[in-house]
């Protein structure tokens, strides 16, 4: 692919849109998509054929079976939605192609295809969204504002418990280590560190942790605990499971302060008390795909990085990795920094 990288800023409206992968995540993405007037899903790759044709037809698409076909088309923007051990190709052929990116995290399963995909898209002058869709949530944003007002004066120790489903709730591949490159971390856990580190507005230096393999008939992990500690001294806990019986309980997140303290809970409520009294506010539908999008296509038409960039990915990855390491040596594990020099790559 040789097609120069589109001039900036965007002025192509609606944005039209690819989607590389018709299962739960690139549907999510197309009806977000498709339901705002600035953007149109004109295409969707997908290997099955059935799945991809009922795609098309839905809304209102072409199908491909190869996304580098689909690449060769006039579209704006693609959505990377499929196994994360295909992330880095399909980046790298959208990059060359002048095609703006919106990835379904992690950024990648390992950190020498992070920094060929970050290092391609640079040099391709496209920009690169993280699908770190829970920074849509509004109780989420909420609790960011506490903290950022000084509401819980300095964070000190948090808890992040969630509980999905297991293989009863995700796809398959998710539970093939070839494929996504873990388990739970990969595919719940980077959002759990995603969070936390906007939340706290800080980086995790060191981890330590334990992993378990207890329920799912797979090779990659449905459980872990450990400890983060970040730059600025605060400490969180993880405990993250995805049983193959089913989801008990949901996602709460409780950070605590030298002021005061917040319980977030998923898609339900946020509740805080604090030396200036207690309060708690309750939510109904999100509609994060949808804002996530809407933040796609005006970092598109403003010619700005998204607020969830490749770096968030990078970062976000880079503790799950350290949190591997620990789990195989049985001791705490710095994260990796060694990569600022990422946009180096390939050169």
């Amino acid at each position: 692919m040789n097609r120069p990288a589109p001039s900036r800023p965007m002025n192509v409206s609606p944005v039209r849109i690819g989607i590389v992968g018709a299962g739960i995540a690139g549907e999510r993405h197309a009806e977000a998509f498709a339901a705002r007037a600035d953007a149109t899903v004109t295409a969707v790759s997908e290997l099955d054929p059935d799945r991809g044709h009922a795609f098309a037809r839905r809304f209102g698409a072409v199908h491909y079976v190869d996304y580098r076909d689909m690449l060769a088309e006039p579209i704006d923007a693609v959505v990377v939605a499929v196994p994360h051990a295909l992330h880095r190709a399909c980046v790298l052929e959208a990059a060359a192609a002048g095609v703006h990116l919106l990835l379904e995290k992690p950024l990648a399963t390992t950190l020498d295809d992070a920094h060929a995909m970050l290092g391609a898209v640079e040099r391709a002058g496209v920009r690169l969204m993280l699908g770190y869709v829970h920074r849509f949530r509004p109780e989420t944003e909420a609790a960011r504002s506490l903290i950022a007002q000084g509401r819980l004066g300095r964070p000190a120790t948090a808890l992040d418990r969630f509980m999905s489903g297991g293989m009863a709730e995700t796809p398959r591949w998710v539970w093939n280590r070839a494929d996504a490159g873990g388990g739970v971390i990969m595919y719940g856990g980077v959002h759990a560190i995603d969070r936390l580190r906007w939340l706290l507005d800080d980086e995790v230096a060191e981890v330590y942790a334990r992993l378990a393999t207890y329920s799912n008939p797979a090779d990659v992990e449905d459980g872990v605990s450990a400890v983060l500690t970040f730059a600025g001294g605060a400490m969180a806990v993880l405990s993250e499971n995805a049983p193959g019986y089913g989801r008990l309980g949901g996602w709460v997140t409780e950070i605590f302060g030298s002021e005061g303290a917040l319980t977030l809970t998923t898609g339900t409520a946020l509740e805080y008390r604090g030396r200036d009294g207690a309060h708690r506010w309750t939510y109904g539908p999100d509609h994060r795909f949808e804002r996530q999008a809407a933040e796609f296509i005006a970092a598109l038409k403003e010619d700005r990085p998204p607020s969830v960039t490749g770096d968030d990915g990078l970062r976000g990855l880079e503790v799950a990795l350290a949190l591997y390491r620990s789990a195989a040596t049985g001791r705490p594990e710095r994260v990796d920094r060694g990569s600022a020099g990422w946009h180096e790559a390939g050169r």
